[in-house]
């Protein structure tokens, strides 16, 4: 009940057109008659990557989640206990920030797009992808934003700072939505409110396939809503997140969850972060579980969130010579129902048979001017029980023994 992806890149008709774009945007500049500020930032990242043994990751396994399980573990050698080397540049990324745009509503108005290499699956590495796009409204009191941004889960206030791009996944929650998202400020406390649809990778599958589609076909937008604390560094914050899927065209919907608390505290010396999530379906959020079902009746369906809870610290200490590490720990909880049985249900998940993963990644960073050499050593550990329990929560059996990757990632950033 694992999957590890390794797939080769190729340049396609997307590089070609996304270059065409950048470029007729670099020469342009401001359109005539317009004040408007086009500016460009980003950073060209080389990464070296040696890993212990193959993992379950994605764009030729530089995103990583956790390590692979042998599919079959009666036999006497391990298939996955081997070693993998990845010389990685895609990563690199562009952003356009357009601003002194004219004011709409009474609103200062600003545009943002990003993009890296990437690709938007694995099959179409090494091509230009659409990271975060949005316009921006703003009053002294409240904003409003529009586009592709990060999942109000992900908290970008209060997000690790990892020298590896999964940026703590699969501890953390990780997704990028369209959405519409609303923040009020009232002196320290912002009030923000989302809707938004989920297009990420590894997003709740069904007979749909993976996606977009099951949100589309639910027709009811995912909600959020956060309240945070802002004081200078520090940050805290919780909020609760809500889908609805219909994974079957002609069948019902049903709904799923999570709840979290995040915080930040920090000076010039030392910063720490935190969060703690739980939730079902978060498949799409690049987390262990997703969904179970069974046909009731004629376009009728049982369905049942598969539950996780999943908890992270980051320290980090900024400067030109900038330790870190991050420690994170995940757990399967299965189904809030007991007395199901397997035989009768359909698993859409990723790996509901991991009983627990733990993270622990020690980082320095050296920073001269706009250049920075990273090195971080990522230890990942999950164990694969062998039986699910009635509830479809991991049982592990004496007999199973947790596997182990430890992953060496060497980064030369040149930020511009």
């Amino acid at each position: 009940m694992h999957h590890t992806i390794v797939t080769t890149g190729h340049q396609g008709p997307g590089f070609i057109a996304g270059g065409i774009l950048l470029l007729f945007l670099f020469l342009c500049g401001p359109l005539e008659g317009t004040a408007q500020d086009v500016s460009f930032s980003g950073f060209i990242k080389s990464e070296y990557i040696y890993d212990t043994r193959q993992i379950v990751g994605a764009r030729e396994s530089n995103l990583f989640l956790y390590p692979a399980s042998d599919p079959n573990p009666d036999r006497d050698d391990d298939a996955e206990d081997a070693d993998n080397l990845l010389f990685f540049p895609f990563f690199s990324r562009l952003r356009i920030h357009v601003d002194d745009l004219p004011e709409a509503l009474g609103a200062e108005v600003t545009g943002f797009f990003e993009t890296d290499f990437y690709g938007p699956n694995n099959a179409t590495l090494n091509t230009l992808r659409i990271r975060r796009l949005f316009a921006k409204m703003v009053w002294d009191n409240r904003e409003v934003l529009f586009g592709m941004e990060w999942s109000p889960l992900f908290s970008m206030a209060v997000a690790p700072q990892t020298v590896a791009p999964s940026t703590g996944a699969p501890f953390q929650p990780f997704a990028r939505h369209p959405q519409i998202l609303y923040t009020a400020k009232t002196g320290n406390l912002r009030l923000m409110g989302a809707l938004s649809q989920q297009r990420d990778a590894f997003v709740d599958a069904g007979p749909e396939g993976p996606g977009a589609k099951p949100q589309q076909l639910a027709t009811i937008p995912g909600a959020h809503f956060h309240v945070q604390y802002v004081d200078g560094a520090t940050v805290v914050g919780g909020g609760a997140h809500y889908k609805w899927l219909r994974p079957f065209p002609t069948g019902n919907r049903f709904g799923a969850g999570a709840v979290q608390a995040y915080a930040k505290v920090g000076s010039d010396a030392l910063e720490v972060r935190g969060k703690a999530t739980f939730g079902g379906s978060l498949r799409d959020h690049l987390m262990m579980s997703g969904y179970v079902t069974r046909p009731d009746g004629e376009d009728e369906y049982d369905f049942k969130a598969l539950n996780v809870v999943s908890g992270w610290l980051d320290v980090h200490r900024p400067g030109a010579v900038s330790p870190g590490i991050y420690v994170g720990y995940l757990q399967n909880l299965g189904t809030a129902d007991d007395g199901l049985d397997a035989a009768e249900w359909t698993f859409f998940a990723r790996d509901p048979n991991i009983d627990y993963a733990w993270r622990l990644a020690p980082r320095l960073a050296l920073n001269y001017g706009q250049l920075r050499f990273a090195l971080e050593a990522d230890v990942t550990s999950a164990l694969y029980a062998s039986e699910l329990d009635d509830a479809f929560a991991p049982d592990a059996q004496d007999a199973d023994e947790a596997v182990t990757n430890v992953r060496t990632n060497f980064s030369v950033f040149l930020f511009f």
